[in-house]
């Protein structure tokens, strides 16, 4: 529920492809200009299966220039020949974290 501005960087049509990063954003407080959170998108094109992953992470200041993971959202589809499509998806969130000293 925060206004965040949204950093995206792709990989470029043809330069990208092979490249198993599809793209990433970063979720920035406008006011601010400290890390709220990021995402990222990667493809894992193997000789008999194909990998789609998805990554978030929202952050949280801790203090002392430190951040730590807040919530996180993984989720990742296999597809292998003559099977249909496998999902996996975990969600997290940590609470009373503390940058370890």
């Amino acid at each position: 529920n925060t206004p965040a501005m949204v950093l995206e960087v792709n990989a470029r049509p043809e330069e990208g492809d092979g490249k198993n990063i599809r793209s990433a954003r970063y979720f920035v407080d406008p006011g601010t200009r400290k890390l709220l959170a990021f995402e990222l998108e990667r493809i894992d094109l193997a000789l008999f299966f194909r990998e789609e992953s998805r990554f978030f992470v929202h952050v949280q200041d801790v203090g002392n220039g430190a951040f730590l993971p807040y919530n996180t959202r993984f989720e990742t589809m296999i597809i292998v020949p003559f099977r249909d499509p496998q999902r996996f998806r975990t969600v997290a969130t940590y609470t009373d974290v503390q940058p370890i000293s």
